[in-house]
């Protein structure tokens, strides 16, 4: 059995949900969610810096807060995600479609949720 799926086709996994949820490849050469496109060196520089920054602080901050931890384990796991599509093939391979939102990957998801969750505890800790 093959799973890879041609670029260009897509797969709905919910029969009769194609227009909220399906499964698509595409190649995003920009950020998440299809933003700045063209600009994939750039992020490749990022996200190593990225990765190093929060390799750096957990190594070095004892007593870290649980969702802290949480939120920067995740987009130092996105980033990296992100990254290795970008090394290996020149691109971030982006394959789920929710409704009008351009194409996008777990690793995105991933940066998505760890913003959100660090950003909440920043304001929490207002």
């Amino acid at each position: 059995m093959r799973w890879a799926l041609p670029s260009g086709k897509a797969w709905a996994p919910i029969p009769g949900a194609e227009e909220w949820f399906s499964v698509q490849l595409s190649a995003n050469e920009g950020a998440a969610f299809g933003l700045f496109q063209g600009a994939g060196a750039v992020f490749v520089f990022a996200a190593a810096v990225v990765i190093l920054a929060i390799l750096g602080l957990y190594l070095t901050q004892r007593g870290m807060a649980w969702p802290v931890a949480l939120a920067l384990g995740l987009i130092a796991g996105g980033a990296a995600g992100n990254l290795l599509d970008r090394l290996r093939f020149g691109y971030a391979v982006d394959f789920l479609r929710v409704g009008p939102l351009p194409a996008f990957n777990l690793a995105d998801v991933c940066l998505l949720i760890g913003a959100v969750v660090l950003l909440g505890w920043g304001l929490r800790r207002r």
